[in-house]
Order: structure tokens, then C-alpha cells, then sequence
């Protein structure tokens, strides 16, 4: 028993949005990296390979539900 997994890439896609990185170093030894990402759009075209996820998404207008609109995180890091 456990999970199992099937990855399904479609045919075409249309995203747009922006992403932004940066690495600073804050003291010697010390980085801060920051990024933020903006994805307004994420569309998948027709593909019929995708089956009942796609016949789902289609019905939402194509637009795949759980698709994060923006994203950041921070991260720090100590070296010696």
C-alpha cells in the first residue's frame, strides 16, 4: 500500500506573471536571499492526454484551480 503518482504534461500552456531574486550579503558569513513571484495567469490549451483533469479544469474555464496567483519566501544562510 501507498501513494501513487502519474505525471501528465499537457500539449501547450500560457502563463504570464514576474518573478524577482535577490541574494544579499548581509554581514560577512551571512546571506539573506529573498524572492517573490507574481502569476496572474495559467492557462493550459486542449489536450485530449490530460483525460478527466482536464475534462475538470474545462469546466472551470481552463484555469487550473490550485494555482498559486503570487508566492514569496526567505531564506537565510551561515557560512564558516
Amino acid at each position: 500500500m501507498g501513494l501513487q503518482f502519474t505525471v501528465l504534461n499537457a500539449a501547450s500552456a500560457e502563463t504570464y506573471g514576474a518573478e524577482l531574486e535577490s541574494s544579499f550579503e548581509v554581514v560577512d558569513g551571512v546571506t539573506l536571499q529573498l524572492d517573490a513571484t507574481y502569476l496572474p495567469h495559467a492557462e493550459y490549451g486542449d489536450d485530449p492526454t490530460i483525460g478527466i483533469l482536464a475534462e475538470v479544469a474545462s469546466a472551470m474555464r481552463r484555469v487550473w484551480p490550485a494555482t498559486p496567483r503570487s508566492f514569496s519566501s526567505a531564506r537565510s544562510a551561515i557560512s564558516r
